[in-house]
């Protein structure tokens, strides 16, 4: 069970909250409860943007999204663009952050200017 503070006001426009547990929703006052009418909340596309993620009540998982696209050429700066742009304060995409942090301390490394192609080690 996840009690969950919406990312939105709910349709009265006070702050609702979201259970993902239907049995326990009765226990919720009246005007702090967000309807699963309003807002589908137990379909399986649902989501709530929490945290700079989304939580998905149905599934009570976190999911992330980005559109991060590869550059046609990988410069430095490039590469930095990207990792700057996969911020997560939580620690849920630690592991795959860190690599690309890595990757950034070897180009620094070989000495690798702004603008320059990588290596093909690198790449």
């Amino acid at each position: 069970m996840s009690l969950m503070p919406t990312a939105f006001p709910s349709l009265s426009g006070s702050p609702a909250f979201l259970l993902n547990d239907p049995d326990l929703i009765r226990y919720l006052p009246v005007e702090l409860r967000e309807t699963a009418v309003d807002r589908q909340l137990y379909s399986e596309e649902y989501k709530v943007k929490a945290h700079g993620m989304f939580w998905k009540p149905n599934k009570d998982c976190f999911a992330f999204t980005t559109d991060l696209q590869a550059p046609s050429s990988l410069t430095e700066r490039k590469i930095l663009s990207l990792v700057a742009k996969l911020f997560e304060p939580h620690g849920f995409l630690c592991r795959v952050i860190i690599k690309f942090k890595i990757l950034i301390r070897r180009i620094w490394v070989e000495g690798t200017k702004w603008d320059q192609i990588v290596s093909k080690e690198v790449q």
